[in-house]
C-alpha cells in the first residue's frame, strides 16, 4: 500500500500547481541561446533556458502565456488558463505534454499570425482534464497552414541560395589554385614578375595571409635579384675601366720604348758622325804633314805643332761629345727607368684591381647562392606547412567519417531497441486483450447468478446499476495497462488485489510516469509512433483485476510464441512502410483525398523526421465522421490539432 501511494504521487501533478512538460525544438538551429518566457496575468514571473526538454510548473487560478524564443526564429506562444476548482486541484492532474517548433523568420513572410497563441489550454469538464480549445484551433489553423507553406518555400530558397554559394566558393577556389599553380611554375622556372603578376591576380579574387605571404616573399626575391644585377654591372663597369687603365698603361709603355729606340739611334749616330770627322781630321793632318815636309824646316815645326795643338783640340772635342753622350744616355736610362717604374705600378694596380674584381665575382657569387639556398628553405617550409594542411584536413575527413560511421551504428542501435520496445508493447497489448475477455466471461457468468438469486426487481436494479458503471469504466485502450494486469494476475493467489501501474511514456518519450488505479477516474494519452498523441475515453473497471489468468496452458504459451513471431514480423512490416513513407513524403505535411464508394478519405502524411504519421479522416455520405491516427481511432479534437 504504501508502494502504491509513493508511485501514485509520482504520476498525478502536485497539487498546488499544473505541470507542463514537452519538447522544444529549433527548425534548422539548435537550442543554444533559446528561452521560454512565462507570463502569469499579464506580467512577465520567469524566463528559462530553452532547452530540448522542458518540465514547468503553473499555478492554479491564473492565465499563463508561455512564449518559447530564440533571436532570428518566429516566436510562438501558447495560453494555458489555470482556473480550476479547489477540489479537483487538489485530487491533481496528469502534467500536460506538447512539443513545440520554431522555425527561422524571413523578412518576407508575413508572420502576424503568431502575435496570437498557436493554442489555448483550459480546464474541461467533459474528460475531467486539462484539453485544448479546439474552436479556437480551427479559427487559426487555415492561416498558419498558409505561413507554413511560405516559410517552407523560403526555407527552400535558402537552401539553393547556400548550395549557389558553395559553388561558387568553390569555383573561387579552383581558380585561385590553378593561379598559384601557375605562379609556382613562374617561380621554378625563375620568372620571378610573372610569378608576382600571378600571385596578385590570385589575391583580387581572394586575399588570405598565405597569398599575401608568397607576394612579400617573391617581391623580396625580385629585390634581390635587381641588387646582384647591380652589383653585377658595377663590376663589369670597375672591369671595363680597370682594363681601359692597362690598355693606356701598355699604350705609354710602348711609347716609351719607342723614345728609348730613337735615342739609342740618335747615339749610334753621333758616335759614327764623331768617326767620320776624326778620320778626316787624320786625313787632313797627313796630307798637311806631307806638304810640310816639302816646305821649309821652319814650316814643318809650325806644321807639327798645329797638328799637335789640332790633335789635342780634335780629343777635346772628342772626349766633350763622348761626355754628352754619356750624359744623354744617362738621363735615357733614367727616364726609361721612370717609365719602366710607372708602367710596373700601373700592372701592380691592374692585378689589384682584378683581384678585387674576382672577390667582388665571388662575393655576387656567395650571395646569389645564399639567396638560392634561402628560397629553397622558404620553399621547403612552404611544402612542409601545405603538407602539415593536407595532413590535417586527412586527418579531420578521417574522423568525420568515423563520426558518421559512429552515428549510424548508434542509429542502428536505437532503431533495434526501438524495435524491441514495440514488439514487447505488441505482447503486452495482446496479453491484454486475452485478459480482459476473460474478466469479461466470467464478470458475465457473476451477473448471471447474481440475477438467479436475487428478486426480479433487485435484479433490474443491480443491471441498470453495472450497465452505468460499464459505460463509465469500460475496456481502456492504453497500451501500458498490459503490463499491469498482467502483473496483477500473477499476483493474485499469493496477496490481496493492489494495483500500481507501471511507467506510463509520453508521447514523445519523455521521463514523466503517471501511476493509478484500474478504477480511476484519469484518462491516459495512449502513444503513437512518430510523436502523435491520442485520447483514449474507454476505461478498466476492478473485476477486471479480480480475475485469475496465472495458470497458463500449453496452447496458450504457444498462442504466445506464435503472436511473437507475427508481431516481429509486422514490425518490420512496419519499418518497411515507413522508409517507403519517408521517401515518397519528404515535406512536412502532405495532404491527400480520395474518393472510395460514397465515402471521402482524407490523408494527412506528417514526416517527423524519423517517423511519417498517417492521418485519416474517412467522412461517409450518410453523415457519420470518423478519425485515426496511424489506423488507430481518435478523436477527432486530438486529430486536428495535431494535423496543424
Amino acid at each position: 500500500m504504501l508502494l502504491f501511494l509513493l508511485i501514485s504521487s509520482i504520476g498525478l501533478s502536485q497539487s498546488n500547481e499544473l505541470v507542463i512538460t514537452g519538447r522544444f525544438k529549433v527548425d534548422g538551429g539548435s537550442n543554444n541561446g533559446a528561452q521560454i518566457i512565462l507570463e502569469k496575468d499579464g506580467r512577465k514571473v520567469k524566463t528559462i533556458a530553452g532547452e530540448s526538454r522542458f518540465e514547468v510548473g503553473l499555478d492554479y487560478d491564473a492565465i499563463y502565456i508561455v512564449s518559447f524564443v530564440k533571436e532570428g526564429f518566429v516566436t510562438k506562444k501558447i495560453r494555458f488558463d489555470t482556473h480550476v476548482s479547489s477540489e479537483r486541484a487538489e485530487y491533481g492532474f496528469m502534467p500536460f505534454e506538447f512539443t513545440v517548433e520554431i522555425f527561422e523568420q524571413f523578412d518576407d513572410v508575413n508572420v502576424v499570425v503568431f502575435n496570437q497563441p498557436v493554442g489555448k489550454i483550459a480546464y474541461s469538464d467533459v474528460i475531467d482534464e486539462f484539453d485544448y480549445d479546439t474552436d479556437y484551433t480551427k479559427s487559426i489553423q487555415a492561416r498558419i497552414e498558409a505561413v507554413m507553406d511560405e516559410v517552407e518555400e523560403k526555407q527552400e530558397e535558402k537552401i539553393a541560395e547556400e548550395e549557389n554559394k558553395k559553388a561558387e566558393e568553390a569555383q573561387l577556389n579552383k581558380q585561385v589554385d590553378n593561379l598559384t599553380s601557375a605562379a609556382q611554375k613562374n617561380m621554378s622556372a625563375g620568372k620571378l614578375t610573372d610569378a608576382l603578376e600571378k600571385y596578385k591576380e590570385a589575391a583580387e579574387l581572394k586575399d588570405t595571409p598565405a597569398i599575401q605571404q608568397k607576394i612579400k616573399s617573391v617581391e623580396e626575391k625580385i629585390v634581390q635579384k635587381q641588387e646582384a644585377e647591380a652589383a653585377q654591372a658595377a663590376a663589369e663597369a670597375q672591369a671595363a675601366e680597370e682594363a681601359k687603365a692597362a690598355a693606356e698603361a701598355k699604350e705609354a709603355e710602348e711609347k716609351a720604348a719607342a723614345e728609348a729606340k730613337e735615342i739609342q739611334e740618335a747615339e749610334e749616330k753621333a758616335a759614327k758622325e764623331a768617326k767620320a770627322a776624326a778620320e778626316a781630321e787624320a786625313k787632313a793632318a797627313e796630307l798637311a804633314a806631307k806638304e810640310a815636309e816639302e816646305k821649309a824646316a821652319a814650316e814643318a815645326k809650325a806644321i807639327q805643332e798645329a797638328e799637335e795643338k789640332a790633335a789635342k783640340e780634335a780629343q777635346a772635342a772628342a772626349e766633350a761629345e763622348e761626355k754628352a753622350a754619356e750624359l744623354k744616355a744617362k738621363e735615357s736610362e733614367e727616364k726609361a727607368a721612370a717609365e719602366a717604374k710607372a708602367i710596373q705600378e700601373a700592372e701592380e694596380k691592374a692585378a689589384a684591381d682584378k683581384i678585387k674584381e674576382e672577390e667582388a665575382r665571388l662575393a655576387a657569387e656567395k650571395q646569389s647562392e645564399e639567396s638560392r639556398l634561402k628560397d629553397e628553405e622558404e620553399q621547403r617550409k612552404v611544402d612542409e606547412i601545405a603538407k602539415e594542411e593536407r595532413l590535417k584536413n586527412e586527418a579531420a575527413e578521417a574522423a568525420r567519417l568515423k563520426a558518421e560511421q559512429d552515428a549510424l551504428k548508434n542509429k542502428e542501435l536505437s532503431d533495434k531497441e526501438r524495435a524491441e520496445a514495440e514488439e514487447k508493447q505488441a505482447r503486452e497489448r495482446e496479453e491484454l486483450l486475452r485478459l480482459e475477455k476473460e474478466a469479461a466471461d466470467q464478470a458475465e457468468a457473476k451477473r448471471i447468478a447474481q440475477q438467479e438469486e436475487r428478486a426480479k426487481d433487485e435484479a433490474e436494479r443491480l443491471a441498470a446499476k453495472e450497465a452505468a458503471q460499464a459505460i463509465a469504466n469500460g475496456p481502456r485502450e492504453s497500451d501500458e495497462l498490459a503490463n499491469l494486469i498482467n502483473e496483477e494476475a500473477v499476483k493474485q493467489e499469493t496477496r490481496p488485489v493492489t494495483t500500481n501501474s507501471p511507467q506510463i511514456g509520453t508521447p514523445s518519450g519523455g521521463s514523466k510516469v503517471a501511476q493509478a488505479t484500474m478504477d480511476s477516474d484519469e484518462r491516459p494519452m495512449r502513444p503513437v509512433r512518430g510523436g502523435a498523441v491520442a485520447i483514449s475515453d474507454n476505461r478498466v473497471g476492478e473485476k477486471a483485476l479480480s480475475t485469475s489468468s496465472a495458470n497458463m496452458s500449453e496452447d496458450d504459451i504457444y498462442d504466445g510464441v506464435m503472436k511473437t513471431i507475427e508481431a516481429e514480423q509486422s514490425q518490420m512490416q512496419v519499418e518497411a512502410e515507413q522508409r517507403a513513407l519517408i521517401e515518397k513524403y519528404p515535406a512536412r505535411k502532405t495532404t491527400e483525398t480520395e474518393k472510395a464508394g460514397n465515402s471521402v478519405i482524407t490523408y494527412v502524411y506528417i514526416n517527423r523526421g524519423e517517423f511519417v504519421n498517417v492521418y485519416k479522416k474517412v467522412e461517409h455520405s450518410w453523415g457519420g465522421v470518423f478519425f485515426f491516427i496511424d489506423e488507430r481511432a481518435t478523436n477527432q479534437r486530438f486529430w486536428e490539432h495535431e494535423t496543424l
